[in-house]
């Protein structure tokens, strides 16, 4: 589990800016973790080592994830999608993604959780599919607050096409 994980973190530390610190919608932010995002304040942001933040994606985004449960090609982008929009919503964007693929007679709760029913519903779900969702959900956010999310809308899909 750790070799996947291992895999993982240095592509997405750099997607998620590095040690660059930002202020942001999750307010002061480095590494890709930010206060909204963990509690901590600040200067705690600010002080936050390499090696702190790889432990807090570790506990606090990927072993909660179950992403290891996943088809290996699924992993890596449901992972990048879990820390960029958080578990729930990255699930249901998989979730609605197995259902289309699935269609209706095999249809899944949308429910934001990973259980056996998701984890066999994604089995041979495309990964191409499931960033087309991922684009379409930003897509949404975008263009129900342009004033707000626009300025994200394109950062986000080079994201989402790059995982």
């Amino acid at each position: 589990m750790s070799n996947v994980f291992d895999d993982f973190i240095e592509p997405l530390i750099e997607r998620e800016g590095g040690e660059k610190i930002v202020v942001d919608t999750g307010g002061t932010t480095k590494y890709g973790i930010s206060e909204k995002g963990t509690g901590l304040s600040a200067d705690e942001i600010k002080s936050l080592t390499k090696r702190k933040a790889i432990e807090i994606y570790r506990k606090n985004y990927f072993l909660p994830s179950k992403c290891v449960r996943l088809p290996d090609h699924l992993q890596e982008s449901f992972f990048d999608c879990v820390v960029n929009q958080g578990q729930s919503r990255a699930t249901k964007i998989m979730q609605k993604a197995a259902n289309h693929k699935n269609g209706k007679g095999r249809a899944i709760s949308v429910d934001g959780r990973i259980g056996p029913n998701t984890i066999k519903a994604v089995q041979n779900l495309e990964v191409e599919r499931f960033r087309a969702f991922r684009l379409l959900h930003y897509a949404q956010i975008v263009l129900k607050r342009p004033d707000k999310y626009e300025k994200y809308y394109y950062g986000w899909f080079r994201r989402a096409n790059s995982v």
